[in-house]
């Protein structure tokens, strides 16, 4: 159930830049060189890290309100930070999640796949360490393990990519910033679609 509203959350947060980078990446004969991956990649990692401060301004705003057991239907004792935390977690990896999309469009599918392998192993450590050395009253921090464990394979699949396609993610992130002096590209007409899917 967890699983699939991250998966919805995702999609949704995405704002279907993996098309951008997917057919950036896929179409191209150089990606280490192209101009167009690298503003592909750029446009994708401000829209995302755009929707990841969104996100988490409306969180901290509902967490402000204390609103989220009205929204969960859940008593928060303990724990009334913690949906800000895990939403925080989220928005954070959100601009990595190019490099998982890189390596797809590199044809590196089970490069990409493998990483997901860390999930299970992370989460298994995080709660054993959690079960033995948190209070009693950390039990419900354990829900943050599963977004950490997300935000982990994210930033190994980024440093996959990062090696697979240098210097064109080092340069991206240079990039990202710079607005005014760096256009990004039109991403509505491939995105836009993948989103309403």
């Amino acid at each position: 159930h967890d699983r699939g509203q991250k998966v919805i959350a995702t999609a949704f947060a995405d704002l279907g830049m993996a098309a951008v980078i997917l057919n950036a990446v896929g179409g191209s004969t150089d990606a280490r060189n192209d101009p167009e991956v690298r503003q592909a990649i750029v446009t994708a990692m401000r829209i995302l890290t755009s929707s990841g401060l969104v996100i988490t301004a409306v969180c901290l705003l509902i967490t402000l309100l204390g609103a989220w057991p009205l929204l969960l239907g859940a008593d928060l004792a303990g724990a009334e930070l913690l949906p800000l935390a895990c939403l925080a977690v989220f928005s954070a990896a959100l601009p990595f999640t190019v490099g998982p999309r890189v390596l797809i469009g590199l044809g590196r599918t089970t490069t990409q796949i493998a990483s997901t392998a860390l999930t299970a192993p992370f989460i298994f450590v995080a709660v054993q360490i959690l079960a033995h050395f948190a209070p009693p009253a950390a039990g419900r921090w354990l829900a943050l393990v599963p977004y950490v464990a997300a935000a982990v394979v994210v930033l190994v699949a980024y440093a996959l990519a990062w090696r697979a396609i240098d210097p064109q993610l080092r340069q991206a992130i240079k990039l990202v910033p710079r607005v005014r002096s760096y256009k990004g590209m039109r991403a509505l007409h491939v995105a836009g679609p993948m989103l309403l899917r």
